[in-house]
């Protein structure tokens, strides 16, 4: 189970990667952020266990967790310009 978890992680990190390398092509990463900060920040947002946390454990509805992954990629990744 380890190794599919990390498997898991490991091919997300990957997708999130290549999110982070379009919007850096793209010129949409906020200054002074990094692509591989990027990568970590979608990566962990975008963790299962988030969702865990925050919805089921915390009851958070599903429009407040889209809101806030929403918000925290816009407000931390993402140029305003």
């Amino acid at each position: 189970m380890r190794r599919l978890l990390a498997e898991l992680d490991d091919t997300r990190h990957r997708r999130m990667t290549g999110n982070a390398q379009f919007l850096h092509s793209a010129g949409r990463l906020r200054p002074g952020v990094t692509t591989q900060m990027a990568a970590d920040l979608l990566w962990s947002v975008t963790a299962p266990e988030m969702f865990e946390l925050l919805v089921r454990r915390r009851g958070w509805s599903i429009e407040q967790y889209a809101d806030f992954v929403y918000h925290t990629i816009a407000h931390g990744l993402l140029a305003t310009s």
